[in-house]
């Protein structure tokens, strides 16, 4: 080959090279606001938390709520970085970052703001002016009556949380924001919702933790999109009869000592998580069997004897994880052995004399709890669990264990497990 040709081969051959390894102006800029970024992170953040988080979408999350130091002069703060990158701002405790709204209508992607704890007794007027604002989070202020310019300036919101307000009434207008996925109002004193709750469409989150409320409108059932409801610590005395109508995944009634039965058309719905720990319930559903979507279970300190035990339960074969701590079970039920996907059984603090063998079904176990019971052996069926990693059985009057068990314990990965010295056989 000529030694020109050759020349000009490898010529073109740096120019492709230096083509692919050269940088974009936009990946510059990205860098570069990953290094602003990082130095905020050294100057500001607490050494265990980062003060700012990327999206899926390549937008930042920044958590001034994070920073211990004044923040006045935020704006400052962040300048140098990709104004247009920013998809929110966490202000929460830091009410003289209130002092430089007007440069929020510097960020033009700016869809979601968390102004918790500022001691504001109303939304300030350059919140309201932000046009592409969805997501307002107003935890923690004094504000003592549900504003109603939301309702005018931002119907918008796909998210709204008043969390520890001493707001005491939704008014029925709520039902003008038809955008809202998630609504959080928890620990607010309102002992009712509106019937208009009814007219959110496409909410999929409703969260009424610790507040007074004792029943739930009828118009509730219409939200079909409703994927999570939390309860827990209130008041609710009653589910809608209905209920079963919603498409909910999860329902959290933990600390319900007020609500004492399910309706029966709770059974219908499709629920994966459900949590019941420490309510007032004993009345299940006469279908709580047929509820195969099942996947997490919590009946935790319910006080529930064998008679009152939901048997049927059992028989929902998706079942991961059953929780019965803190009860009063003498036995577990045989069909136990349908639960072929269980992953975690926790039976601590009951009066459990003994397992089926039905139990050695279970076999993709890897937590079993049994402490705190009146067992005095285990059966042998127990060796076919044989991934088995966290195994708790202390205080318990054992007599004699199956000689697998030995291997059980070399596989433990708790540092709590002992290995009791009773015979094996």
């Amino acid at each position: 080959m000529p030694p020109i040709i050759g020349n000009k081969i490898l010529i073109l051959l740096l120019l492709a090279l230096c083509a692919c390894t050269a940088k974009s102006p936009e990946k510059i800029k990205e860098e570069k606001m990953i290094e602003i970024l990082n130095e905020l992170q050294q100057k500001y953040g607490d050494g265990y938390n980062s003060i700012y988080h990327l999206n899926e979408t390549g937008k930042y999350y920044i958590e001034f709520s994070r920073v211990k130091d004044d923040i006045s002069n935020w704006n400052e703060i962040l300048s140098g970085i990709d104004k247009n990158k920013v998809r929110f701002f966490d202000f929460d405790n830091h009410p003289e970052a209130l002092h430089d709204l007007a440069s929020l209508s510097e960020y033009p992607s700016l869809t979601g703001l968390s102004i918790g704890f500022c001691n504001l007794s109303h939304i300030p007027e350059k919140i309201l002016a932000i046009p592409q604002l969805k997501e307002l989070f107003l935890d923690g202020n004094p504000i003592q009556e549900f504003p109603m310019e939301i309702i005018q300036h931002l119907p918008q919101l796909t998210r709204l949380s008043f969390d520890e307000t001493p707001i005491k009434v939704i008014p029925p207008e709520i039902g003008q924001l038809t955008h809202l996925k998630d609504l959080y109002l928890n620990k607010l004193q309102i002992n009712s919702l509106p019937a208009e709750i009814g007219q959110l469409a496409n909410l999929e989150t409703l969260t009424l933790r610790e507040t007074p409320i004792k029943t739930l409108p009828d118009e509730l059932c219409k939200l079909k999109n409703l994927k999570i409801l939390e309860l827990n610590r209130s008041k609710i005395e009653a589910l809608p009869e209905n209920i079963g109508a919603v498409n909910l995944k999860e329902i959290n009634l933990r600390e319900t000592k007020q609500l004492t039965a399910l309706p029966e058309s709770f059974a219908d719905l499709p629920l994966e998580y459900l949590y019941l720990d420490d309510s007032g319930i004993k009345k299940f559903p006469k279908r709580i069997g047929d509820m195969p979507t099942l996947r997490l279970v919590y009946l935790e300190g319910l006080g529930l004897e064998d008679k009152d035990f939901p048997v049927d339960i059992l028989n929902n074969p998706n079942i991961e994880r059953l929780v019965l701590r803190n009860n009063k079970l003498t036995s577990l039920p045989p069909n136990i052995g349908n639960l072929k996907k269980l992953d975690g059984l926790y039976l601590r603090q009951n009066a459990i004399t003994h397992l089926p063998d039905e139990i050695g079904q279970c076999t993709k176990i890897t937590s079993l709890d049994l402490q705190s019971n009146s067992l005095s052996s285990l059966p042998m069926s127990i060796c076919n669990i044989e991934r088995l990693e966290s195994f708790y059985i202390q205080y318990n009057p054992l007599e004699w264990l199956p000689a697998c068990i030995d291997d059980i314990w070399e596989r433990s990965q708790s540092r709590y497990s002992y290995n009791p010295n009773c015979e094996r056989r």
